[in-house]
Order: C-alpha cells, then sequence, then structure tokens
C-alpha cells in the first residue's frame, strides 16, 4: 500500500526530466491535478524576482515624477556628482541630509545651496531626493502592480520640488480658476491646496529662490510656507543665486531671519555639474 501523499505520473517533465508528481492517486472518472516540477517553480521564482526589481523601479520613478522633478533632474545623483575641494561640505551635508531626512523625528536642519549659475545647486538638491527615494522601501506587492503595468503612487505628501517662480504662478492661477501651463505631471487642485501641500511635505525644495518677482502676494505666500516649516520643524532645501544677505534685500528681514534660522548655508563656486547628468 502506497501511503505518500503525492503519486508518480509516469511522465516526466520535458524540460529537466525529473518525474512528474500528482498530488493523488489518479481515479477512473476524475484526473488527479499534477504537482508542479521543481524546475517550474525556480522558473517562476525567478521571474517574481525580476518582475519585482523591475517594478521598484518603475514605482520609484512614478514618485519622482509627482515629486515634480523633470526628466533630467531625476538623473541627477550623488554616484555622477563631481566633489571638489570647493564644494565638498555641502556634498558632504547633501548625503548627511538624506541619509536622517526619513528617519529623524526631531528638527531637522534645512540646507541652502546659493552661488552662480551651473555650480551645483539643483544638482545637490535633487541628486538627496533621488536618495530619499531610492531608498524608500517599496511592498512586493506595489511592486508586481507597476511590473503588470498597474501600479499608482502618487506622492502627495511625503517629497515636492518647485521651481519657486513655478509655484507661485501655479497658486497664482489656481485662485483665478486657470491650469498652469507648465509641466504637465502634476494636478495640484487649488491654490490653498498645493500652498497646504507644501508646507507639510516631510521635504519640500524651492528651486531658484529669489528669481520671482516681488510683490506684497509674493511676500505673503512665502512667508507663511517658511514659517509654517520653521514653526513645524519641517526640513527646507533652498538653491538660489543669491546669499542670504541678497535675499534680505531682495525679499526682507523677516523671511531672510527664517531661512537663516532654520537652514544650514553652503555657499558653491566652481564648473557646471549638469554635463555629468547627461
Amino acid at each position: 500500500m502506497n501511503n505518500s501523499k503525492n503519486y508518480p505520473s509516469g511522465r516526466n517533465c520535458p524540460d529537466c526530466g525529473r518525474e512528474i508528481m500528482l498530488l493523488c492517486a489518479p481515479t477512473i472518472n476524475n484526473k488527479s491535478p499534477e504537482i508542479k516540477c521543481r524546475c517550474v517553480i525556480d522558473r517562476e521564482e525567478a521571474q517574481r524576482a525580476t518582475d519585482i526589481e523591475r517594478g521598484r523601479i518603475l514605482a520609484r520613478d512614478d514618485v519622482r515624477k509627482w515629486v515634480g522633478m523633470g526628466v533630467r533632474y531625476m538623473k541627477y545623483s550623488f554616484k555622477n556628482c563631481i566633489t571638489t575641494a570647493a564644494n565638498r561640505d555641502a556634498v558632504e551635508a547633501a548625503k548627511e541630509f538624506a541619509d536622517a531626512v526619513l528617519d529623524h523625528s526631531g528638527e531637522l536642519p534645512g540646507l541652502y545651496f546659493c552661488g552662480d549659475v551651473g555650480t551645483g545647486k539643483t544638482f545637490l538638491a535633487c541628486s538627496i531626493l533621488n536618495q530619499i527615494i531610492d531608498t524608500c522601501p517599496v511592498s512586493e506587492e506595489t511592486a508586481l502592480n507597476y511590473a503588470e503595468g498597474c501600479g499608482s503612487h502618487r506622492s502627495t505628501s511625503l517629497l515636492r520640488f518647485y521651481g519657486t517662480a513655478e509655484l507661485l504662478q501655479r497658486i497664482r492661477d489656481s485662485y483665478s480658476g486657470n491650469r498652469y501651463r507648465g509641466y504637465d505631471f502634476d494636478d495640484d487642485g487649488p491654490g490653498d491646496d498645493l500652498l497646504n501641500l507644501c508646507m507639510k511635505a516631510k521635504c519640500l525644495v524651492l528651486d531658484d529662490f529669489g528669481a520671482e518677482k516681488v510683490s506684497d502676494w509674493v511676500l505673503e505666500q512665502l512667508y507663511i510656507l517658511i514659517e509654517y516649516r520653521y514653526q513645524n520643524c519641517l526640513p527646507l532645501i533652498i538653491t538660489s543665486n543669491e546669499t542670504p544677505q541678497g535675499i534680505e534685500r531682495k525679499l526682507g528681514k523677516r523671511i531672510a531671519d527664517r531661512i537663516r534660522s532654520s537652514c544650514r548655508v553652503f555657499p558653491l563656486v566652481g564648473s557646471s555639474q549638469r554635463e555629468t547628468a547627461k
């Protein structure tokens, strides 16, 4: 008498030659289901692992899109950052910030990168965001959904990237009922919602700060945003062609003082980092 739970089928696997086993003894009117051959299981597990890896890449790229970075900025990484004696402190501070921002429960000082055009300010800011995204966990279920083409992971509260002038234009247009005709990757809703989104994001990047045209309304919006993040210990990354002293002359002492109080300032000089990301 055969007490085994599995029964030989009398057939061999066409791939590996092993005998195919049956789940239970076949009867005259009922064919027993076959047990998957080990080679089939191994192949399916390998394919699943490949799909998970590919899906995680797709999921993270989707997050980059909703964070607000353009395609070029999505490529910026510490791996292709040129570190020199002039920018070493800024690069190290950027790496430390990226490592700390997700796990830090207390106050995390922001970063203020200032310098001439092409000195790597935006490069460092986007490298921080990309590093955070690359280390953020993606579940197997989410990854498999992306691999199957049905993933959706809009990031609404963790990270945000905006050109400052663009952000203000979006807010202004939304109040007047106009859809901002810039990047087409986002739909932030009414101006109050967009401002609130930026106020409460776990990490916010304001790019090209100080390039916006100044008005009382602009000063009010910027102060509301920066003051909220200052009071709630939410980190802020700013890139600007202006030093904090230049920001004070252009935007006033209140805004400049909040930036000095909440951000470490790193002047950047040297050649452009942009060519390295092409």
